[in-house]
């Protein structure tokens, strides 16, 4: 959902006023009534006249009345403040906040449910962005209708806001990642390997002034941080997918060795301390994993007799070939794939070290070879 100029909708009296309430009062409370209000604006043009003189002209200076300074590291969480107490919807309803990003995710067992449920919190969400003084823009708010095989239809739902009839969109960014609705990833592997691509061309233009311990920072940089942002959630697309990304890191390695284009390049990941894009898929989606470890069920937690899967996490049964795409599953299978000494490591840091290590040693070209 999209809020027309949300960071500059604020309105100062309601703000402090939630403020207070949080309990920022006194001293604190005077702080922030001075960091927004009385500050002023205009507006400047300048140009060039016929004489090629350069004139400025000024609009009259106004004080601000809403609004938060962007660009300050305040501005975001005072606006999570003023939009905190986030109103009642239906139970098959989530609403998902990150700073002014909306997006409210309805789940159903059949269209008309969706489409019922999505009506009234959708004017629930109107009632409350209009006490905020926030205006919600149909223009720029989309949906997006996510089904499984066995009940995908060529269904249009009807969604409207103020009489105005939200678009149906085949795919959409949200939070830096592209998600299509048969959540195949294909899109967003698609911008990983065009980043990659981009990031290889800076490589070879490099390669001329740079040794390879600097090329392996500018590999870093460009290269896998493209690859592992959101990893734990597209490394679910197809293997051809993964293994396009792969190509491109072979062709990284070579550049930064100054290798010949035919080389073996397998046991340089290792050398070079860089993961394969396989070994970063696993990496990530086990420490996403880890985080939600106390609430995972493992094998051998209902007896205390010894069994070789002893210390596994028990995988959930499923009917749908959708559901094994899950970080929570997948990365259930690559924890009961790893060695006992790598689980076995005390602290989060400690095991991160040795998985990296074991991950960087391996070389993964497939997700068989873990």
């Amino acid at each position: 959902m999209d809020i027309t100029k949300a960071f500059d909708s604020i309105n100062h009296d309601s703000l402090l006023s939630v403020l207070f309430d949080l309990g920022i009062q006194k001293n604190a409370y005077n702080w922030f009534k001075s960091y927004l209000c009385n500050r002023k604006q205009y507006v400047e043009i300048a140009y060039y006249n016929e004489k090629k003189i350069k004139i400025h002209i000024q609009s009259q200076i106004r004080s601000i009345q809403h609004g938060v300074p962007q660009g300050s590291i305040l501005g975001p969480l005072l606006y999570i403040c003023y939009t905190g107490n986030l109103p009642k919807l239906t139970t098959c309803s989530q609403l998902i906040f990150y700073a002014d990003d909306v997006n409210l995710k309805i789940s159903g067992c059949s269209e008309n449910e969706i489409e019922s449920a999505t009506k009234s919190d959708l004017g629930v969400l109107k009632k409350y962005f209009n006490d905020k003084q926030l205006l919600l823009n149909p223009d720029k708010t989309k949906f997006i209708y996510f089904s499984t095989r066995q009940t995908k239809t060529a269904t249009n739902p009807k969604i409207e806001i103020d009489g105005k009839s939200i678009s149906k969109v085949d795919h959409i960014k949200f939070l830096g990642l592209l998600i299509d609705n048969n959540l195949s990833w294909n899109l967003h592997a698609e911008k990983v390997i065009s980043k990659t691509s981009s990031g290889i061309y800076a490589l070879s233009r490099l390669k001329p002034f740079f040794d390879a311990e600097s090329l392996k920072t500018v590999y870093f940089a460009y290269i896998h941080s493209i690859i592992s942002f959101g990893i734990s959630l597209y490394g679910a697309t197809s293997i051809s997918n993964l293994d396009a990304i792969l190509k491109l890191q072979k062709k990284a390695i070579r550049i930064i060795l100054n290798l010949k284009p035919r080389t073996s390049v397998k046991e340089h990941f290792s050398s070079l301390n860089i993961m394969t894009v396989y070994g970063i898929y696993v990496f990530e989606t086990i420490l996403s994993l880890k985080s939600k470890f106390n609430d995972l069920n493992l094998v051998g937690d209902n007896h205390n007799y010894s069994t070789r899967k002893r210390g596994d996490i028990a995988l959930n049964s499923h009917r749908l070939q959708l559901y094994t795409k899950k970080p929570t599953y997948i990365g259930s299978k690559f924890y009961n794939k790893l060695p006992q000494h790598i689980r076995n490591a005390g602290g989060h840091t400690e095991f991160k070290r040795k998985l990296k290590q074991f991950l960087i040693n391996k070389a993964l070209y497939s997700l068989e070879e873990l």
